[in-house]
């Protein structure tokens, strides 16, 4: 006999901890223990409000906080979206990443393993934005094991190359080579 707080697609309680979480396969929906936020398939934790589009790929134990907007994107396993960050289409995030609130990740970015965006990043792809009229799509990379400072802005069509660092509040025009840590606006390699 079923009991109330059972899953009516898995038939496991519905309910669980985090390690429980992390092996669901079920879509149907399912709460953490402690504090009963609920869970999607695959242990993907999800805030209250988020918006989460239908063809949205997301890998196993992703976590999704409150008044996220996450559009159609590709995003790996165990990555960490905080509160009020807006992901649009074509996005792709690595595994293992920590992006934290009021984040805005543009059309066509993509994100490698291992990166922190402190909060309040911007990242833009609009070369010459206007109001009305065509534009240029020149989408942001950010490689492996980078790091991203609070409230950083990278311009469009910049690359930030494996292990970098941007400081808080840089303002990224060019590229960041292989392991340098770049600060100010514009941000400039730190001596």
């Amino acid at each position: 006999m079923r009991r109330m707080t059972d899953c009516i697609n898995c038939g496991k309680s519905t309910v669980m901890t985090k390690e429980q979480a992390l092996k669901l396969e079920c879509t149907g929906l399912h709460f953490l223990k402690d504090d009963l936020t609920p869970i999607m398939s695959h242990g993907v934790i999800v805030g209250t409000n988020p918006r989460v589009h239908k063809n949205a790929e997301l890998g196993i134990g992703v976590w999704i906080g409150n008044n996220a907007d996450i559009y159609q994107c590709r995003i790996g396993n165990h990555t960490r979206i905080k509160h009020f960050v807006e992901i649009q289409g074509d996005v792709i995030i690595g595994q293992f990443c920590k992006i934290e609130s009021y984040v805005f990740i543009p059309e066509g970015t993509r994100i490698g393993n291992f990166v922190f965006i402190g909060p309040g990043t911007i990242l833009t792809n609009d070369i010459s934005p206007r109001a009305t009229g065509d534009w240029k799509m020149a989408p942001v990379k950010i490689e492996d094991d980078v790091t991203v400072g609070a409230g950083a802005i990278i311009l469009p069509g910049i690359t930030l190359h494996q292990g970098c660092l941007v400081g808080a509040g840089a303002v990224v025009t060019k590229d960041v080579e292989v392991g340098i840590t770049v600060v100010g606006n514009p941000a400039r390699k730190l001596l």
